[in-house]
């Protein structure tokens, strides 16, 4: 007779939810609000909503339909998507692209495409959750090296290249979601070439709204091998592309499993990310905008007494240590109207909980003026 272990077969789902209750890091989806300020979207430039977006994106059904129907290696190989392709390269400057679902899929596929158990990912620590995901799934070795420390990262590289790696890749974003840092991307990309190591750059949050037509912050001196840019941020829409040599491209289109078993990206999503590629390299004055906004915004907040660390960019974190000091200042600014989300661990270390604001092109001086005000009534502690 096969034995009952518990009356109840989710009681460790239970005691889960009620654990990340206990530690203030339990997650639930927020009601949209449309009377409210909003400083948590990553639609930096406003792309969501803009008008030539929509038309293409509805162009691009008429022609297309909606759905591609199959994997890109079967018959969801549209005009549609090799044509993205080709305008993301010569905007980027790149050998190759490939288009991919999302950056999230792109990660979690690309990593053990490329690397084993016999390889090695060194990786900043502070990496997106799904560059983590995607390196423990790939079961290589895996060492990490302090936020943004190009000589940790090298000595690791040296330590590596007296081993018996079979590769060695290393990861990083080029402007880190949380902190709103960017890295040394030509020191970084330096180190690899010296060392013979793979470098893969994630450009999420940079990709719109720096660099040379707005393609992010690799520039094509820097040789970097893989670059991942994402479509769901500042493109207001939704998916992702890798960009490599030719013989970077095809490996991953016969060894990605992201890829090869995922029925492409549909044709309206294509559209919209199409119509903001057209308006991307005529927006320098509107990137220069966005920028001096938050510049404007982080000296602001210091006056405050505010802890928005090495931040110098759109991205501005308020650090304030332990999880309930983030919720209580969420949950203050929320009653006035304004929606700034508590980061939490495991999303960030512990004791760094936070507050994330995302400044975009379409926040207004009120807008603004409102936040100043909140922040500057909250009788709470404003940092860790």
């Amino acid at each position: 007779m096969p034995t009952t272990l518990t009356k109840n077969k989710f009681i460790f789902i239970e005691k889960e939810l009620e654990e990340k209750t206990r530690r203030f890091q339990r997650r639930v989806f927020l009601q949209n609000q449309t009377d409210i300020i909003d400083f948590t979207s990553n639609d930096y430039l406003g792309f969501s909503q803009n008008d030539c977006l929509i038309e293409r994106s509805k162009h691009f059904t008429q022609c297309y339909g909606v759905g591609a129907q199959a994997s890109r290696l079967l018959s969801g190989n549209l005009p549609c998507h090799e044509n993205l392709e080709e305008k993301l390269k010569s905007l980027s400057h790149s050998e190759a692209i490939v288009l991919m679902n999302s950056g999230f899929q792109a990660n979690i596929s690309t990593l053990p495409a490329l690397a084993n158990r016999h390889s090695l990912l060194i990786m900043d620590r502070l990496v997106h959750n799904s560059l983590v995901q995607g390196a423990l799934l790939s079961k290589a070795t895996i060492w990490r090296y302090r936020h943004q420390d190009l000589i940790h990262m090298e000595s690791l590289l040296k330590k590596a290249s007296e081993a018996s790696f079979n590769r060695i890749i290393v990861l990083t974003e080029s402007l880190f979601g949380m902190d709103g840092d960017q890295t040394d991307l030509s020191s970084f990309c330096s180190l690899c070439e010296k060392y013979g190591a793979i470098s893969y750059i994630d450009e999420a949050h940079a990709f719109g709204v720096f660099g040379k037509n707005g393609m992010g912050l690799v520039e094509p001196s820097m040789k970097a091998d893989f670059v991942l840019r994402t479509f769901g941020k500042a493109l207001g829409s939704f998916g992702a592309c890798i960009s490599g040599s030719q013989m970077l491209i095809d490996f991953l289109c016969n060894f990605c499993n992201g890829l090869i078993y995922a029925t492409a990206l549909p044709p309206p999503i294509l559209g919209a990310v199409d119509g903001a590629l057209d308006l991307l390299p005529s927006m320098c004055k509107e990137r220069k905008q966005l920028q001096e906004k938050a510049k404007l915004l982080r000296e602001e907040l210091r006056k405050l007494d505010y802890d928005t660390g090495l931040s110098d960019s759109h991205l501005i974190p308020l650090i304030m240590g332990k999880e309930n000091n983030a919720l209580d200042l969420s949950n203050y600014l929320k009653s006035h109207k304004i929606l700034a989300m508590a980061i939490r661990p495991p999303t960030v270390p512990s004791g760094e909980s936070r507050l994330r604001l995302s400044i975009r092109l379409n926040h207004s001086e009120e807008d603004f003026e409102a936040l100043f005000t909140a922040l500057a009534s909250y009788k709470g502690p404003r940092h860790a």
